[in-house]
Parts: C-alpha cells; sequence; structure tokens
C-alpha cells in the first residue's frame, strides 16, 4: 500500500526463496520530487503494525532514511542513501553498525542488476 506524500506511508511485504516474509514500514517525513525523499523505515507486521527484525531482535525500531538524487556530469543519476538509527538505545545502534558491510554489499548487488537491466532496456 502505497500513500507517497509527507505525511503518508509505503507498506510493502517480500518473501525469500525458503518462505521467510518480512514486512516493512516507510513513513514519509520529506519529498522534494526528483531529489530528495527522507523516510522512517521500520519492519511491520503484515497488518501494517511494527514489527521486528526477523533475524536481529535487537535492531532498532526505527531508522531514519534520507535519500538523494543528484545530476551527474556523465548524464547519468548520482544516488546517495544515508541510514541511521532513530531514537535507539545503545545496543540497537552497535547491532546497526555491525551490519554496515553486509547492507553495503546488498545495495551495491542491488544497483548492480539495476544496472543490468537498465543497460538491458537500452539494448
Amino acid at each position: 500500500k502505497m500513500d507517497f506524500r509527507v505525511g503518508g506511508s509505503y507498506h510493502y511485504g517480500i518473501e525469500g526463496p525458503n518462505g521467510l516474509q518480512m514486512w516493512g514500514m516507510q513513513q514519509f517525513l520529506d519529498i522534494v520530487l526528483e531529489r530528495k525523499i527522507v523516510h522512517l523505515q521500520s519492519f511491520s507486521d503484515k497488518d501494517g503494525g511494527l514489527g521486528r527484525h526477523p533475524m536481529a531482535p535487537t535492531w532498532p525500531s526505527y531508522m531514519h532514511v534520507s535519500a538523494t538524487y543528484e545530476d551527474s556530469d556523465s548524464g547519468g543519476t548520482i544516488y546517495t542513501i544515508n541510514w541511521r538509527p532513530h531514537e535507539s538505545d545503545a545496543q540497537g545502534i552497535a547491532t546497526f553498525d555491525s551490519a554496515r558491510d553486509g547492507m553495503t554489499a546488498g545495495f551495491a548487488g542491488t544497483f548492480t542488476k539495476l544496472d543490468a537491466y537498465l543497460l538491458k532496456l537500452q539494448g
């Protein structure tokens, strides 16, 4: 369910190959079309209530996410994303910090797939 406006939210679910379901919620704080999206990110349940990370119970309840989009000199887009724990305790911050390398690898893999897909579309 998507309500893309400041004050709106995006509730989504994914299912992995082993049947594990994960739900998430984004609450939009700031939107500058084609330039910036700021939101709070949390795990949720299937009904949109606050959930916990299914594999890391000490994960922060909320993440503050800022994503910016800039034109590059080569004609593409520079996408920058900044995640940080929001109103978290020390244990949540430590859990998040210990997962940075994995998140970086995950985002890199996602963008590699996106690049290949976009190149394929261009023919």
